[in-house]
């Protein structure tokens, strides 16, 4: 085949189209949102592709693959509880006590993470809260709607509510905690979902017929954009939130998160604000933050919790601080402990799952690995060369390499990895700032230990 696989990434703020040719050609675009509900996503997918079809002739895309985010919902069709969403915390905290890990593991495939975005404590929100409400979808079961006219999901979109040794629902426990809603179909990400339909040829100007493949969710496909797939393989992936981890044989318990991925297992933490926090800090200090000296000015320590956080501290009242602001303090200081802060977050979650990640390297991937300031840091931080993925968009490339592998362009995910992915340049790290890189990192950990409480009293203001 000559022509492009195209991938939609419909992530938190804008979709982002990438059309792929196996001879190496790329072509891309994106669009935010106008609003986050149904219509705006798919509004902004038709603005995304008319601006990609300025470049190409939608009679050019072979195929197309999906990703999006998980953990947002969409209630009888027009309701949206975003991942981001601070409701189902009671429902949580009452699962986590009526089930043990061991419980988890036989029905869902892994232990159930401290992560109110999962299926079974939100969907325990909708049964409480909007009992009247039947049918519960996720933003790519509304692509596959639009394009195709039917409902599909994927098995890894569906993490946490999905039995992969059983390849099903995990009925028993959805039956247990009294859950009746209609969930879709599940199909394997490289399976054919249907085709582009007529109405949505008018509406898209992708060729009616063209084949879509239901793809997975932003995280997996991300990863696949970045190559990693193999077992030990240590990753990085920025946007709204960041995912550190590595490609696992077996199941972590010790790790936030651990669970099948595509032929092995995948263990890694999350945070919520790592992009909001950088992008708190391009636009409101100065863009020159490119000089790694944390001593400069006694430069303010940050906690970048502008939202909360997930791993590894799970507190969804934490907030963002700067400590040690002097009358010496400048815009470019402020700037350069935002991105540090960013890093020390994610060195947290590293240290709880340190033995996983193995190797002298770690791929990143994502919006922020432009920044170098922010890869100087982290190779310094972790004492590891970070390798930067070619492509940005890792989420829509790698929903394009799942439409090429569904369609049999490639044997399979290592083939078209090889073909399809590149790495730029890599910060090694030095070691000249380690030491007090580290040292500051332990008065983050203290500063956030000292004020767990204080977030608390300050949402009760």
């Amino acid at each position: 085949m000559s022509g492009y696989f195209l991938g939609i990434d419909l992530g938190t703020s804008s979709v982002k189209v990438l059309a792929k040719s196996p001879n190496g050609k790329t072509v891309k675009a994106k669009s935010a949102y106008d609003s986050v509900s149904p219509k705006g996503w798919i509004d902004g997918l038709k603005r995304a592709l008319k601006i990609l079809f300025e470049s190409l002739s939608p009679s050019e895309i072979e195929a197309v693959g999906l990703s999006s985010q998980v953990g947002t919902y969409v209630l009888g069709g027009e309701k949206v509880i975003g991942w981001q969403s601070a409701v189902g915390k009671e429902e949580l905290d009452e699962i986590k006590r009526r089930y043990d890990d061991s419980y988890f593991i036989d029905k869902i495939s892994m232990a159930h993470p401290d992560l109110i975005s999962y299926p079974l404590p939100r969907l325990s929100f909708v049964k409480k809260n909007y009992p009247f409400v039947k049918k519960v979808v996720g933003p790519k079961e509304i692509l596959t709607e639009y394009l195709t006219g039917g409902i599909y999901t994927d098995k890894f979109s569906q993490r946490g509510v999905y039995n992969f040794a059983e390849k099903r629902y995990a009925t028993e426990i959805l039956s247990d905690l009294g859950i009746e809603v209609d969930l879709p179909e599940v199909l394997e990400p490289t399976d054919l979902c249907g085709s582009v339909t007529g109405r949505a040829s008018e509406e898209s100007g992708l060729i009616k017929g063209t084949p879509v493949y239901v793809g997975c969710n932003d995280f997996f496909a991300g990863l696949l954009g970045m190559g990693v797939y193999k077992e030990g393989t240590a990753f990085e992936l920025s946007g709204t939130s960041e995912h550190i981890g590595a490609v696992t044989d077996e199941l972590c318990l010790n790790c936030a998160v651990s669970g099948n991925y595509f032929n092995k297992y995948v263990s890694y933490g999350g945070t919520k604000s790592s992009g909001k926090a950088c992008a708190f800090a391009i636009e409101n200090f100065s863009l020159k933050a490119s000089e790694l000296s944390p001593s400069v000015n006694k430069r303010p320590i940050f906690l970048p919790y502008l939202q909360g956080e997930r791993a590894p501290i799970f507190d969804e009242n934490a907030r963002g601080v700067f400590f040690g602001i002097s009358t010496e303090t400048g815009r470019e200081d402020m700037a350069y402990s935002a991105f540090e802060g960013v890093a020390f977050g994610l060195y947290d979650i590293y240290r709880t799952m340190e033995k996983e990640i193995k190797g002298d390297r770690i791929i990143c991937g994502g919006g922020s690995t432009v920044n170098r300031l922010l890869n100087r840091i982290k190779a310094e931080l972790f004492g590891k060369e970070i390798v930067l993925s070619s492509e940005a968009d890792a989420s829509a490339l790698g929903a394009a390499m799942i439409a090429m592998t569904g369609a049999g362009v490639y044997s399979g995910f290592e083939d078209c990895i090889s073909e399809n992915v590149g790495y730029e340049y890599g910060c090694k790290p030095t070691g000249e700032y380690t030491d007090i890189l580290r040292k500051r990192f332990a008065l983050f950990q203290k500063l956030y230990n000292d004020n767990k409480n204080n977030f608390i009293l300050f949402k009760e203001i």
